[in-house]
């Protein structure tokens, strides 16, 4: 299970950590986002499924926004996409994730990582699509 609320929070950790070290690559502040000194604090899953989750979630997006919606979503890998294009997507995912935590306040369970990771994606997409019609 992952909540919305603690994925946006290591993506806005870890897109802070890269702005404030530019030697990082989006891996490496990932890592130290989750691990780190100021980790999430929620018992909605463990560290390693925390990152998978947002891990996959940057990747999904970055992939949407540069390939469209339905070509390469599984081809791009984190360690692959540009630290800058990371953080601002690390950023826009997060704002996605507290617009559904913010109307839903609901979790997502599964125990496919890259599954929950995708429902994840999805219906954020999903609510920034109903609040912008």
């Amino acid at each position: 299970m992952a909540s919305f609320a603690c994925i946006a929070y290591v993506l806005e950790r870890a897109a802070d950590i890269m702005l404030g070290d530019h030697t990082l690559d989006p891996e490496q502040a990932l890592t130290r986002a989750i691990w780190g000194d100021q980790p999430a604090h929620c018992d909605d899953c463990g560290q390693q499924a925390r990152y998978q989750v947002a891990a996959r979630a940057v990747e999904l997006h970055y992939a949407s926004a540069t390939f469209g919606p339905f070509d390469g979503l599984r081809s791009v890998d984190l360690a692959h996409i540009p630290t800058g294009s990371a953080r601002s997507t690390a950023r826009e995912v997060a704002r996605l994730f507290r617009q559904v935590e913010d109307w839903s306040h609901q979790n997502v369970e599964g125990s496919d990582l890259d599954e929950v990771a995708q429902l994840m994606w999805g219906q954020a997409h999903a609510v920034e699509l109903a609040r912008c019609s």
